[in-house]
């Protein structure tokens, strides 16, 4: 993990949406190197049969619940197999998300509802769904992960950026409603990380298809000056679901290398001043 950190989750449960690969991943191998029990999530066989491979190689045996997380018989199936191995839930990472960049004029109704389904709805169900397994466990956490984009979107990202907006407000309400039951809830929202999606991602914006030229370029407007790490994500997440955050509920952090920091305006200014002296 970077930064040599260590957190202590022995025998903690944990339910990763979406850990396949990417931010996900990091935060199943985070809680796994940790002690925890981990169980991961997809909704395809070969990128979960890797996932599992690489987590065993460190010495982790996730559990698989193989299935489209926006499905409400999928999440009361999942519940069910974490009942019967754990008998409780620790911490629920509600992390599984789907972006398709449209100009809002091409955006069809099938593709809003569906970001909205895996998005918005898979949150609220399954956290809901999994709440009896939550009052039961030791660290009664909920994870949501959100985005920079539900803070400043970006031209075209459509119904995810909206999706990542309304995780901020739905991370306020669950945590206002869940307090009275000692549970936590906070959101964290990434911004540019090195995901396998953002490699692909960038490599399409690129004239060259050379995904590491694009984050060159895109590096520029971030002032720590390249894009994150899904381990640097997943420190944060295991922080806040650590004791040492007890006392921090309802809040989103920004995990962005000061992207958010810095205004359209400041960013202009940079570049002219770029210009002058070159």
């Amino acid at each position: 993990m970077a930064g040599e950190v260590t957190f202590n989750f022995k025998d903690w449960c944990v339910f990763i949406s979406g850990s396949t690969e990417g931010i996900g991943l990091a935060i199943a191998e985070g809680f796994g190197r940790a002690g925890g029990r981990v169980f991961i999530n997809g909704v395809r066989r070969e990128p979960a049969d890797e996932a599992i491979k690489y987590l065993r190689d460190r010495g982790i045996e996730p559990i698989l619940l193989l299935g489209d997380v926006s499905s409400r018989d999928n999440a009361r199936a999942f519940r069910d197999v974490i009942e019967a191995k754990c008998g409780r839930l620790d911490v629920l990472v509600n992390n599984a998300s789907i972006e398709v960049d449209k100009p809002f004029e091409d955006y069809d109704y099938e593709t809003w509802r569906r970001l909205i389904e895996v998005n918005l709805d898979a949150y609220y169900m399954l956290a809901r769904e999994f709440l009896p397994l939550l009052l039961k466990g030791e660290g009664k956490v909920i994870i949501n992960i959100s985005s920079v984009q539900g803070i400043e979107c970006e031209p075209t990202t459509g119904a995810y950026s909206v999706t990542k907006a309304a995780e901020l407000g739905l991370t306020r309400v669950m945590a206002l409603d869940l307090a009275k039951y000692g549970i936590r809830v906070i959101g964290v929202a990434p911004g540019a990380i090195d995901t396998p999606l953002n490699r692909v991602k960038s490599s399409n914006l690129d004239p060259m298809g050379n995904w590491e030229h694009a984050y060159s370029v895109i590096s520029e407007a971030i002032p720590m000056g390249r894009f994150g790490k899904p381990e640097e994500v997943a420190n944060v997440v295991l922080f806040l679901s650590s004791k040492a955050a007890s006392y921090i509920t309802g809040a989103t952090i920004i995990v962005d290398g000061g992207l958010t920091s810095i205004s359209p305006t400041g960013i202009k200014i940079k570049d002219l001043t770029k210009n002058k002296n070159a």
